[in-house]
């Protein structure tokens, strides 16, 4: 008690001593350097709620557009399965059957993959009967404990393009995964459309995500999902992938 007594006092008088410090005066004939700005906040870490709330529930979130980032939020979403870290990694990263997690998505294939990259197609149908078609090329990104990454648009018909996946584990029998989506199309629909669904098509994907996972836990087998026709159509893909930077 009185060790924390002493540190609080402590506390105070440094933080008084430090407020009432005068301010640097320059000698005649000397310029002080300005001060360096303050560093900005990052309005996805602010939105982004901590790995530790995470439950048996999806949790929806939005991170704001932020400079650069178009006039679209980003579609954010937590949950945490009842699976070991190695099982809910090898879901997360399973590109080909994303048609299987998003009700959206009406083809994914993996056109090309070298090392711990990969490019990923994807076809979307929209109510205008045209396609919204993309190239996403998926890296992982360090983070502090798990595993993560980012995909970002090579090629497609749209203006801009985002998924953030961060799977991180909870002892050894448990993980925790965050998806995030920023979706941008060129074609002239509403926003509002565009918010909605793609707010709904994390959050379906989470819930899938978490069905799925925790079924092949339960059945002991790895994960396994239903084989996907990946359609005829992969050559035609493939050249434009070879012509992306």
């Amino acid at each position: 008690m009185r060790i924390r007594a002493a540190l609080g006092v402590g506390a105070i008088a440094l933080s008084a001593s430090c407020a009432s410090a005068p301010e640097p005066i320059a000698a005649p004939g000397v310029v002080l350097p300005p001060a360096a700005p303050a560093a900005k906040a990052d309005p996805a870490e602010a939105a982004r709620p901590p790995l530790a709330s995470a439950t048996s529930r999806v949790a929806m979130y939005s991170i704001p557009a932020g400079d650069g980032d178009g006039s679209l939020p980003t579609a954010g979403g937590l949950v945490r399965v009842r699976a070991p870290l190695h099982v809910a990694v090898a879901a997360a990263t399973d590109f080909r059957h994303i048609v299987d997690l998003n009700p959206y998505v009406e083809k994914s294939v993996v056109v090309r993959k070298e090392g711990d990259e990969a490019d990923v197609y994807l076809r979307v149908p929209t109510v205008t009967n045209e396609h919204i078609w993309a190239i996403l090329r998926f890296r992982p990104v360090p983070v502090a404990e798990g595993v993560a990454f980012r995909g970002r648009l090579v090629r497609g018909n749209l203006d801009d393009l985002r998924v953030f996946v961060h799977v991180a584990p909870v002892g050894k029998e448990e993980s925790i995964c965050r998806f995030e989506l920023l979706a941008a199309p060129s074609m002239p629909l509403p926003r509002s459309w565009v918010v909605r669904d793609t707010r709904d098509g994390v959050h379906i994907m989470l819930e899938r995500f978490r069905t799925r996972v925790e079924g092949s836990v339960r059945s002991s087998r790895p994960w396994s999902p239903p084989p996907v026709d990946s359609g005829d159509d992969v050559d035609e893909i493939l050249p434009r992938v070879r012509r992306a930077p």
